[in-house]
């Protein structure tokens, strides 16, 4: 039997399905995750209060062209997915 793991995509399908209800706990949110994982991950994660996720800056991403990304973000590599416009990527970036 596979372990079950925190950030798989079967663990975070269920949980999308789930009342909110089941999720919510007092002001305790994602209730249910900490009672599932209360074992297999640190009590530092499980107890902490909650806080905002704060995406990192843009040009942590962008400031060095030379890396993966930018391979990634070309016109060609866009054009080629086919997901988003190439023009509209380039003037993001």
């Amino acid at each position: 039997m596979r372990k079950c793991r925190y950030l798989d995509h079967n663990v975070i399908a269920f949980m999308a399905r789930l009342p909110e209800s089941m999720n919510l706990r007092g002001l305790r949110d994602k209730f249910i995750v900490g009672e599932t994982f209360r074992n297999d991950l640190p009590a530092e994660i499980t107890h902490r209060p909650k806080f905002a996720y704060r995406a990192p800056e843009a040009e942590v991403f962008v400031d060095n062209l030379d890396t993966p990304l930018a391979a990634n973000v070309s016109p060609k590599r866009i054009e080629e997915a086919g997901l988003f416009d190439p023009a509209r990527v380039a003037k993001m970036l």
